[in-house]
């Protein structure tokens, strides 16, 4: 005999064909799932457990240890009912189709408990399949207490009603509710499923959500085809929110015929909300205009949002599984990484900034929040960084750095200008007539040593006569007391030296009054030779205790546009490098003896001018030889050194005057800069 569910399908009146019974699987699944009885299906041939709904679950295995799909039947039958399982329960329910009583059941730890159950046989609809026992029980608390067996379908379907927590409602053909669940009560805040009764669903909700229920429900009862599991807008008279998973299908009589509708709906609004937040968590993730990266604990990226890709030129698939060290430009000292990860390791959040590479090779630089994700027990499972491209606002700092930098130097220049200017003023005058003087000095000592020379032939021929011997050889004696011999030598060597003198501070003052005059700032036509001669004389001090300074200069070279002013702070600036390079190198070698060499020449070299400052110091390691030119950058001693001597040459050079600055360096030997000006402002020579 079969109890199959097929047979018990209502047709309608007319005969027409009876409803798909897939249609009420999703129902009946959900309806068994959470029902109160203990329902266990188990196969005919072998026993071995099909199904077990929630209730035999927490029955049989309260804390889900075992895996019940491996079990068979009498794993769970007590002692005592084991050989009632196939001498009366099966046997009973084979021949008959069904069989009903008490037995004991037990748990996987061995603990037993009697129930009222039945037993069902069910034929398999596909010859290829199994025969199956359906055991529906529910647990005996007492002796005394009522026997299930006698539970009639109706309290059932109470029971069932009153203990799901999901809504359940019958409704009419005019989509009014006839009989409503404890639950939807409860949602409604209702004293009585009562109170339901007779209301419809625009007593309950604001017209849009209504009117999409009754619509749905009145498609339902037209063409008996159910909707399953529709996600609805539930829209309160107050105006709150709340979302439901609805599964609605037409409820009939025994005729077959449509009587009105049958839905369970569950409450989802939490997991809408957390979906919409999630939702909107990756809307923000993937626009952001700041880089995104998430990582495993050893840095492997697992995640990166579209401006990563943006920014660094990788797309999402080539970095995926790969390690954030790819990135890495060698340019962010290893300190910084220790730092980084001592800190997030910690637990700690790290804010830094990291000079990066992106996929063509381009050095950019990142501001970047590292911090730690944790999970509920407080255990770090990844870690996720923002970063913030920065290279644009780190060059325009260091390009404002470095205009203030040199409008300080400008001022410092122009201040020491103004006071060599005066200086030069002051010493010019006193210079002056004592120049003079010491012509007139020279001249008429020349004088008086004709006239000494005359007095000497005198002497000598009043030596002849004896009356005049006393005064002769007084004189002589004054002569060799005085020296005569060696004034008349030594003098003009002094009065000589002297004029030498006088000529170097002349020269010197006049370089003060062309250094510190202010120059127009557009490029003119200009002896280079004659500037960098002015510009050696005035940086003297720089170098005059540790080098010699020797000039090579060409003959040849035309005049050269540029600023004057500019071109003299980019020749200071690498003659005192060099000083303090050879000052360096000796300090070295101690025990060394003798003087740096500084060298500097002018050549023309095609349409170029080319000027080389080249020094005998300590030479340009290899690992900072490419950082030289930026701004604030300096291996000098605090105090010594601004970082913004060799990027002023740089940016005068080759930002200001389209012309190039090349280096050519040996640690130990000494360095070389290249300068090379075009002779022609008009046209852009390619260099050599």
């Amino acid at each position: 005999m079969s109890n199959s569910s097929e047979n018990h399908l209502p047709t309608n009146v007319a005969g027409s064909a009876r409803p798909s019974a897939e249609q009420y699987i999703g129902v009946f699944a959900k309806a068994a799932e959470v029902a109160p009885a203990l329902i266990i299906v188990f196969r005919k041939s072998n026993l071995g457990i099909v199904y077990c709904n929630g209730a035999a679950r927490q029955a049989l295995d309260p804390e889900s240890h075992a895996d019940l799909a491996t079990m068979e039947m009498p794993d769970f039958m007590g002692v005592s009912s084991v050989s009632m399982l196939k001498g009366e329960i099966l046997l009973h329910a084979g021949l008959m189709g069904k069989w009903k009583g008490s037995c004991v059941l037990r748990d996987i730890w061995g603990s037993e408990f009697s129930v009222a159950a039945s037993c069902t046989a069910h034929a398999a609809d596909d010859p290829n399949a199994e025969a199956v026992f359906c055991l529906q029980a529910i647990k005996v608390m007492n002796a005394g207490a009522a026997d299930i067996s006698t539970t009639s379908d109706h309290e059932l379907l109470h029971a069932l009603l009153e203990t799901l927590p999901d809504s359940i409602y019958f409704k009419d053909l005019h989509s009014r509710f006839i009989r409503v669940n404890q639950a939807l009560v409860n949602k409604n805040g209702l004293d009585s499923p009562v109170d339901l009764i007779g209301l419809t669903d625009f007593d309950r909700f604001t017209i849009d959500h209504a009117q999409q229920a009754y619509d749905d429900e009145q498609q339902i009862i037209r063409t008996g085809e159910p909707l399953i599991d529709r996600e609805e807008k539930e829209t309160w008279p107050d105006g709150h929110i709340t979302w439901v998973s609805s599964t609605k299908v037409a409820l009939r009589n025994a005729g077959g015929h449509i009587i009105g509708t049958f839905g369970i709906s569950r409450d989802i609004t939490k997991r809408k909300l957390a979906d919409e937040n999630l939702r909107k968590l990756s809307r923000i993730i993937e626009q952001a205009p700041l880089s995104i990266v998430i990582t495993d604990l050893t840095g492997a990226i697992e995640y990166v949002n579209p401006t990563f890709c943006q920014v660094t030129g990788y797309s999402m698939e080539e970095v995926l599984g790969a390690n954030a060290r790819v990135l890495k430009s060698g340019e962010t000292p290893i300190e910084v990484y220790h730092d980084m990860w001592q800190t997030i390791t910690r637990g700690q959040v790290w804010h830094g900034e990291l000079s990066n590479k992106q996929k063509n090779g381009v050095v950019y630089v990142e501001s970047i929040v590292i911090a730690p994700v944790v999970d509920e027990g407080g255990r770090a499972t990844h870690y996720v960084a923002l970063k913030e491209d920065i290279t644009e606002r780190k060059q325009g700092e260091m390009e404002r750095g470095a205009l203030l930098i040199q409008l300080q130097l400008a001022q410092k220049l122009e201040s020491i200008g103004r006071l060599a200017a005066g200086v030069a003023h002051e010493i010019n005058t006193p210079t002056q007539f004592i120049t003079d003087n010491t012509h007139f000095l020279t001249e008429s000592f020349g004088k008086l040593a004709r006239v000494l020379q005359q007095a000497a032939v005198l002497r000598d021929a009043a030596a002849q006569q004896p009356p005049l011997s006393a005064q002769v050889a007084a004189l002589a004696a004054a002569e060799e007391q005085a020296e005569l011999a060696y004034l008349l030598t030594e003098i003009p060597t002094a009065l000589s030296q002297s004029l030498e003198g006088l000529g170097r501070v002349a020269r010197i003052v006049q370089s003060l009054k062309e250094f510190s005059h202010p120059q127009n700032a557009q490029r003119n036509p200009t002896d280079l030779n004659h500037v960098i001669s002015t510009a050696i004389t005035v940086s003297r001090h720089e170098w005059k205790y540790v080098a010699e300074v020797v000039t090579d200069f060409s003959a040849h070279l035309p005049p050269v546009p540029c600023v004057v002013d500019e071109f003299n702070q980019v020749i200071l600036n690498l003659l005192i490098n060099a000083a303090h390079a050879i000052d360096s190198a000796q300090k070295a070698r101690p025990g060394s003896s003798g003087q740096g060499t500084i060298t500097v020449r002018t050549r023309l070299d095609g349409e170029w001018a080319l000027v080389e400052v080249e020094d005998s110091g300590t030479g340009i390691p290899d690992a900072i030889l490419s950082r030289i030119f930026e701004p604030f950058f300096t291996t000098k001693e605090i105090g010594k050194g601004t970082g913004q001597g060799l990027a002023i040459v740089h940016t005068v050079i080759v930002k200001n005057h389209q012309g190039t600055v090349n280096v050519t360096t040996e640690v130990g030997r000494g360095t070389t800069f290249h300068l090379r000006l075009p002779l022609n402002i008009s046209s852009n020579p390619t260099p050599p």
